[in-house]
Parts: C-alpha cells; sequence; structure tokens
C-alpha cells in the first residue's frame, strides 16, 4: 500500500476500551485513534504500523485478570531468566498484542528504571537509537510509500519525539532516494486529550508537516564511513578487501563527484558512466541494506541490558547520529541520481555537438539528442542556470580560428583542445590542470576536453563533433572534489 500510518502502541489499563472519536460528522468508537482513522477516514486503504516501546510490560498488571494478552505479560516478567528471554525476542510477545490484526509493529528500546517480581530493572537508550531504529526499519520496509500519517495521539514525548524526528529525516530521503521523481506528503494526526471515563467524543485534529530536501552533500566523515564498511565487510578475503576499497572509492569520489557533475553542470562527467554504472549501485545497495541490518541490531531491546561494550555502543550514537545518517543522505542522492542519469541513452556514448557558423561572433551549437535533459534532469535538481553556463562556455569554445584548425587536423581519432590552441596567438597556454578553472568553465577547461570531428558539410561551415574529457581527467577526480567541497 502507498499510505502507512504510524503510532506509538498501547499497554494501559484502559487499553481495550474503546472511546469514541469524531471526525467531521462521524463518531464511532474504538480502541486506537489509528484505528479509527484507518477503517472510517481511510477506508482501510492505508497499512498501519504501531511502535511498541520494549518496556510496556513491565508493569504491576492484576494478576486475576482473563485478559490473555496480560497474562503472557506477567508470566514474561515473572523471573529474570524469563525476563532476559523476553528482552532477547520481544517479538514473539508482542505479536500478539490485541491490537494488531493485520498490523506491522516494530518494537522500540527503552529507557529508565522499572520495578519487576524479581527486582529492580534499568534500561538503556537514547533518543538517537530509537529515532535511528525508527528510520531504518521505514527505510528497509516503506521507502516507496507515498503518504505517512502520524497520529501522535499515544505514548510518551521521547517515543514521539523521535518518530517526528526520523520523519523529518526520511522525507528528503526518500525523495532524492526516488530521484525526485516522488513526493511524499506527511500529516500528523493528533486529538483531544484521552480522560478516562470520559464519554465526550474525542476530535482528531491535523497538520502538514515537511521537511526541505536541499539538494546538497552534508559534511561526511571518511573515516567514519571507512570503519562501518569494515564492520560491514569484517573477512579479510579478496573479495571483501576488493569491495572495501571500491565502496571507499564510492564515497570519496562518485558520489561527490556526480553530485557536483549534476549541481553545477560538469556535463561531461556524466558521459564516464562507470561512475554510476550497475556494478556501482549495485555494490552501494548491498551496503545499504547490510548496514540497515547492522543498525536495527544495534538499536535492538536487546542491547538495553546488554554487557559494556553493548551499552556503550548505544551511548556513542548521541556523538555517531548525523554521520550515520549523512551516510544514508549520500547513498540516497546517489541512487536517485544514477537511476535518472541511467535513463538517459545519450549518456552511453560520447557528447556530440552539432556546430553552425554563423554571422555572429559565436557559432550555434546544438547537443545532440540531450534536447530534454534540461526538463528530464538539471530542473528537477534546480540547476537549470548551470546548464545553460554550461552551453554558453561550449559556445566560447569554437571560434573561427578553433573550427578552422580542427578541420585541418582532422583524424579519425581524438585531438586534446590544447593542440587547436598552439599556434594560436590570442591564448597562453597553461598545460597544467587547474581544478578552479575546472569548475569556472562548468569542466571546459581546454586542458581536460578533446575533440573528434565525425562529420563536416559545406567545408568549414557546419561540422559535427564529438567531446568528451581527456582520460587523463580520472587523475584529477579527487582534486575537483576537494576543490568543491573544501
Amino acid at each position: 500500500m502507498n499510505k502507512l500510518i504510524i503510532q506509538i502502541g498501547r499497554l494501559d489499563s484502559y487499553y481495550r476500551k474503546k472511546i469514541p472519536i469524531k471526525h467531521e460528522d462521524k463518531v464511532k468508537e474504538y480502541e486506537l485513534t489509528s484505528h479509527f482513522y484507518k477503517k472510517e477516514v481511510l477506508n482501510n486503504q492505508a497499512q498501519l504500523l504501531l511502535l511498541f516501546p520494549v518496556s510496556l510490560p513491565i508493569q504491576k498488571f492484576n494478576s486475576s485478570t482473563d485478559d490473555p494478552f496480560i497474562q503472557k505479560c506477567i508470566d514474561a516478567i515473572s523471573s529474570i531468566e524469563k525476563f532476559n528471554d523476553f528482552l532477547s525476542h520481544p517479538e514473539n510477545l508482542f505479536q500478539n498484542h490485541p491490537h494488531l490484526s493485520e498490523d506491522d509493529f516494530l518494537v522500540l528500546p527503552s529507557l529508565g528504571n522499572y520495578i519487576a517480581p524479581f527486582g529492580e530493572i534499568h534500561l538503556n537508550t537514547n533518543l538517537e537509537a530509537i529515532t535511528l531504529r525508527i528510520l531504518f526499519y521505514l527505510l528497509k520496509k516503506y521507502v516507496d510509500v507515498e503518504e505517512i500519517h502520524l497520529d501522535i495521539s499515544s505514548g510518551q514525548n521521547i517515543y514521539n519525539i523521535a518518530l517526528i524526528n526520523a520523519i523529518y529525516r526520511f522525507i528528503p530521503i526518500h525523495e532524492f532516494y526516488h530521484g525526485k521523481n516522488k513526493k511524499l506528503n506527511v500529516k500528523i494526526i493528533y486529538s483531544d486529550p484521552i480522560i478516562p471515563n470520559n464519554n465526550h467524543p474525542i476530535k482528531l485534529h491535523f497538520t502538514n508537516f515537511k521537511a526541505k530536501a536541499f539538494f546538497s552533500l552534508p559534511e561526511l566523515d571518511l573515516n567514519f564511513v571507512d570503519s562501518s564498511i569494515k564492520k560491514i565487510y569484517n573477512n579479510r578475503n579478496e573479495e571483501e578487501n576488493n569491495t572495501k576499497k571500491l565502496l571507499k572509492d564510492i564515497f570519496q569520489i562518485n558520489i561527490p563527484l556526480i553530485f557536483l557533475s549534476v549541481k553545477y553542470s560538469l556535463l561531461l562527467i556524466l558521459f564516464e558512466q562507470k561512475l554510476y554504472d550497475k556494478e556501482i549501485l549495485e555494490k552501494l545497495s548491498d551496503f545499504f541494506h547490510k548496514y540497515s541490518d547492522y543498525i536495527l541490531n544495534l538499536t535492538h531491546p536487546k542491547s538495553s541490558t546488554g554487557n559494556h561494550s553493548e551499552i556503550e555502543s548505544i551511548n556513542k550514537l548521541t556523538k555517531q547520529f548525523h554521520s550515520i545518517t549523512n551516510i544514508i543522505f549520500y547513498y540516497a542522492i546517489f541512487k536517485g541520481l544514477a537511476e535518472n542519469l541511467n535513463k538517459i541513452p545519450a549518456f552511453s556514448s560520447p557528447l556530440k555537438a552539432e556546430i553552425t557558423k554563423t554571422n555572429e561572433k559565436e557559432p550555434d551549437i546544438n547537443l545532440i539528442n540531450l534536447d530534454d535533459i534540461e526538463n528530464i534532469l538539471f530542473s528537477k535538481y534546480d540547476s537549470v542556470a548551470e546548464f545553460k553556463k554550461f552551453k554558453s562556455e561550449l559556445n566560447r569554445l569554437f571560434n573561427d580560428e578553433i573550427l578552422e584548425t580542427l578541420f585541418k587536423l582532422s583524424k579519425s581519432d581524438y585531438i586534446d583542445y590544447s593542440e587547436l590552441l598552439k599556434n594560436s596567438s590570442s591564448y597562453d597556454l597553461n598545460t597544467n590542470f587547474n581544478p578552479r578553472n575546472f569548475a569556472a568553465h562548468c569542466g571546459l577547461e581546454k586542458n581536460s576536453i578533446q575533440l573528434k570531428l565525425v562529420d563536416s558539410i559545406r567545408t568549414n561551415i557546419s561540422y559535427t563533433l564529438e567531446i568528451r574529457l581527456n582520460p587523463k581527467i580520472t587523475q584529477t577526480y579527487k582534486k575537483i572534489v576537494s576543490y568543491f567541497l573544501n
């Protein structure tokens, strides 16, 4: 389903009591506001995800109750052995929660001191751990949803804050993950105070929730990325060593380079498909899925009372939170860009341009097979102005003198653009690569490009050229990334 409702699960004294809930002119009784919303407002056309804090069963219940789920909770905390077993696999208990039918659920870690029949229990977690657990679960199971409805009518502050915190990050990640081809709509649902034994209808309220998806790369701690990769691929065989090296290069070079190429219209780099081909995307996706499992395991409630190293790992999440989410932003931006780029057939061969001499100072230039690229790529990422600058810079490369020299030197292979300038009286050639010039001229730096004459019509009047980066430019990728990002 493309609609998702999320609510913090309940297990209070009145959790089975139906309450009258009102929306517009409709009043019906339900145990949960999200049940009412799913059935009466969305006509059952939504998936419900309930988030259960693992501490819910750790409370004093009436032992004479005939509620079978409460009896299971009482048994789960009756001894230290049974409690430890419950904490290792809390899903086994919560899957029997009466509020679940065909709904999904996730168990969250809890914080604080609790009293059980066998003694005091101390549970350790933090806001960042809960946020990451929700975020990575959504990324793993619900990355394709189109609507999210957050019902914050129940739950303690820390859980609803973590939920909103996770959604605040999920929105831009979702948008970039889908290459800005999908828009995620999020609505917050809240209710009048739910007071026990109050029979007045509880009214639902709604507000839209937005988070701007800025097309920018967050600062990435490459040392943290390196250590994260090593945690996922911890074997030392040759295959995994190659994978670790490739992933490190992807985060350090491929992702920022493709991002910069779209943001600043370094168009020629986008013709280097090996930077974002199927193998690169598959390796990165494999890392993302394994990293998601790693984070979900790290934040599992069983670590709340774990050994010293497990608790220390949870506490570290307060400092590592942004480094972890930044890794996911990098992945989402790259995945969306790569999938968009791979849909453009023209990128599978060198850039072709048809150049026609006119009476004007600059010739007319037509980029062959790239007529719609402004709409299908650059407009999505707010880079139309930079793309127009690229075309302007391309125009400046070709005056009469350059075109005539190119025609005279015409070969079946590529010619360095700098070769065309050797006899030019108007240009002082500097053969050193300058990343500043590369950036200033949208990648059309004179020492960085090569040309090949494919066709000419009406001698010296109309030319069809192939334009590509000099293969040596691959040695300067780190310099280009460093210039833009540092």
